[in-house]
Formats: structure tokens, C-alpha cells, sequence
């Protein structure tokens, strides 16, 4: 069904492609290959829908006013958003900039841990499932870092993720979550870590 370019609908792409394979399984490397071919199809139809004027999810971050460090008001900190699913991060991404942070997204585990080395963040918003390294393994190269090691890190996922993992992070958040609840949950990061909520 076309969906008229005037329409209020957000449209965009799931893969559906959100299991969780763990490097140590068999065909690790194959579900690999087929996620990133869907990341790359996806990208491919959503590029489609914005070139067909289509009301997407991406266009939502042009249609809000940002306010915060891009207002001219009071910056308080960086956020590096690591999430492959990339609607979902820009969504998130305008949440957390409208609170008065920078923010710097990327949507590979081994970029996140590339971006955190350079950036130094003030917090690491990072998914569970990500391509080339899952979030755990992000964690474990940044905590091994010295550069990086007391970096605050929120970990997200709309899997099951036991609580030992959950509790390598610094705080969990459980997709979907609530606007209140993300705000909530960095505060808490950054007050754990002593840094200026």
C-alpha cells in the first residue's frame, strides 16, 4: 500500500533479524553476513522512501527543534549512541539532545568501541546486539582500556539478557522503554559515576 508524502506516518524498516547468536555459536559468522545484509537493505528501501517524499522515522529528528547544546543552552556532556537498529537511535538521539547533551552515533560494535576511544564520552548508550562485536564485548575492550575504563555505560536490548551481563554495565535499560525511564537511568549513570547529572 503507497502511502501519500503528506501522510503523518512514520515509516519505516524492521529486519526482524534481533536474535540472540553469541560468537561461540556455529553459524555466528553467517548470521552476521545476513545482518548486515539487512542493515544494508534496509538502508536501501528507507533511502527509497525519503527519495519518494514518504513521512519516515529518520525525518522525525529534522522535523523536532533541538534544543540543549545546539540551542545555545547549557551543554551537559557528550553521549556516544551505539545501536545498529538506526531509527531507533536517531529517535533516541533527539530525546537525549532536547535534555541538553551532544551526542555522536555509530552502528557497529567495533566502531562504538573505535568512537569511545577517540571521543571519551561523558556516557556510552550502548545496545547488546550489535554487529562485529555485541555489546558485551564492547564492554569488556573498554573496561580493558585505560582510556575508557571508567567511561559510564547504559547498556540496552529488547532481548533477554541475564543479569550477570546487565550488571557488567554501569545500568540497563530494557526496549522499549519510556522517555522518563531513559532520562531517569542516565541521571542515575552519571550520578553513580560522579559526574554531573
Amino acid at each position: 500500500r503507497e502511502t501519500p508524502p503528506s501522510s503523518n506516518a512514520r515509516t519505516a524498516v524492521d529486519t526482524h533479524d534481533q536474535m540472540e547468536i553469541k560468537p561461540d555459536y556455529p553459524d555466528y559468522e553467517q548470521w552476521m553476513a545476513v545482518r548486515r545484509f539487512n542493515r544494508e537493505l534496509k538502508r536501501q528501501i528507507e533511502q527509497g522512501f525519503a527519495q519518494a517524499g514518504l513521512d519516515t522515522a529518520a525525518r522525525m529528528r529534522q522535523l523536532l527543534v533541538e534544543q540543549g547544546c545546539d540551542g545555545g543552552g547549557d551543554c551537559r556532556g557528550l553521549v556516544l549512541i551505539v545501536d545498529d537498529e538506526e531509527d531507533l537511535a536517531a529517535a533516541v538521539e533527539v530525546l537525549i539532545r532536547r535534555r541538553g547533551f551532544r551526542t555522536y552515533k555509530v552502528h557497529d560494535g567495533l566502531a562504538g568501541v573505535a568512537a569511545a576511544q577517540q571521543l571519551l564520552p561523558d556516557l556510552v548508550l550502548l545496545d547488546y546486539e550489535l554487529p562485529e562485536l555485541d555489546g558485551l564485548q564492547v564492554l569488556e575492550r573498554l573496561r580493558a582500556d585505560p582510556s575508557t575504563a571508567d567511561l559510564p555505560v547504559l547498556l540496552s536490548s529488547a532481548a533477554r539478557v541475564a543479569l550477570a551481563e546487565a550488571r557488567r554495565a554501569d545500568g540497563f535499560l530494557q526496549k522499549p522503554f519510556p522517555e522518563a525511564l531513559l532520562h531517569e537511568m542516565i541521571d542515575r549513570v552519571l550520578r553513580g559515576r560522579g559526574v554531573r547529572p
